[in-house]
């Protein structure tokens, strides 16, 4: 594809971009055939009540996806109103944020969901707080300095990866300031999704899907006002979008009652100020490289070496406390 004329290309990727997804299909399918003939997938037996009660929570949870895939569609709308090549920057701004929630946060979260999944099923509430509460400690540790990291590092990491040919240095200071106000929404996408995690548990998927729905009215809202009323740029878009993650996270923290998220106050400090002071030693050193790898890596390297070394002990060493010994065990 890398000789190709970009048209021709572009097809081809696409091609085997949906080769992937037929592939994938097919080992799904091979996986389920062991416990599922393939005769049993025509038979009347599939469509029981077991099957149609999983068809309506399955329903209740696309429309929760579908909400969000619609916010995506009028963000792509509104930031071609707000500028000619606002929805390059939104995109090019996405995948970095994608790929940081997918990495860290939803990799964080999907490790203890079924573990607390099961324990709420099972009736130990007590013990699936514990749970839910050691979750979003090591939540808050990862995602609110990726939050600093994306804010300080993002414009060379875009600079990296997309800085060459036709992306000019204005396009990539636009896509770093729409990735950092992107970066505003980690946690609070991230803490949603275990929430989010408990109602399920409890048979209630009305509830979140709602406050997606809610949310989409929002973010709807704020762009209208930020584009047509003030008159804002694509950085504004990106901004409502986190604006309306946590309201999300708001309205489920609300609904989920009676489970702690179980950081204090002088803990939650902490891990600014470390954050903090981290971005400050990353800083240093960010205008002392002209290669682009080094301008990315030497500051990247930093901000990770210096909040390693302020929260080594509790990164670590917090696996021999209640909850995490009871996750261990779990598995």
């Amino acid at each position: 594809l890398r000789h190709q004329e970009i048209h021709g290309a572009m097809i081809g990727l696409a091609k085997w971009v949906l080769c992937g997804f037929v592939i994938q299909w097919g080992i799904t399918a091979c996986q389920l055939q062991r416990s599922l003939s393939w005769k049993g997938w025509f038979s009347r037996k599939l469509f029981h009540v077991g099957v149609k009660q999983l068809a309506k929570a399955f329903s209740l949870g696309a429309l929760g996806v579908g909400a969000m895939q619609i916010n995506t569609f009028f963000d792509a709308i509104f930031s071609r109103c707000a500028h000619t090549s606002g929805p390059v920057y939104l995109w090019y701004a996405n995948r970095f944020q994608q790929l940081a929630l997918a990495i860290f946060g939803i990799a964080a979260v999907s490790t203890l969901v079924p573990i607390l999944s099961r324990t709420i099923k099972q009736g130990e509430i007590e013990r699936g707080k514990e749970i839910f509460s050691f979750g979003c400690r090591r939540v808050m540790m990862l995602m609110i300095p990726m939050t600093f990291a994306i804010c300080i590092l993002g414009f060379s990491a875009i600079n990296l990866v997309f800085g060459r040919g036709n992306f000019s240095l204005y396009a990539t200071k636009q896509t770093a300031w729409c990735l950092s106000a992107y970066s505003l929404g980690l946690v609070p996408a991230t803490l949603v999704m275990y929430f989010a995690a408990i109602l399920y548990a409890k048979g209630n998927f009305r509830t979140a899907s709602i406050f997606s729905v809610i949310t989409v009215g929002i973010n709807l809202g704020l762009n209208s006002l930020f584009v047509f009323g003030i008159g804002l740029g694509p950085i504004s878009i990106a901004l409502a979008t986190s604006i309306g993650a946590w309201c999300n996270f708001i309205g489920l923290h609300r609904a989920v009652k009676g489970w702690n998220m179980g950081i204090k106050g002088k803990e939650l400090m902490r891990i600014l100020f470390g954050s903090g002071g981290a971005s400050m030693a990353a800083l240093l050193i960010q205008g002392q490289f002209s290669h682009k790898v080094l301008a990315f890596a030497a500051p990247g390297t930093v901000f990770v070496g210096v909040y390693a070394l302020l929260f080594w002990k509790r990164l670590f060493d917090d696996r021999s406390a209640e909850a995490g010994i009871t996750i261990i065990e779990d598995h």
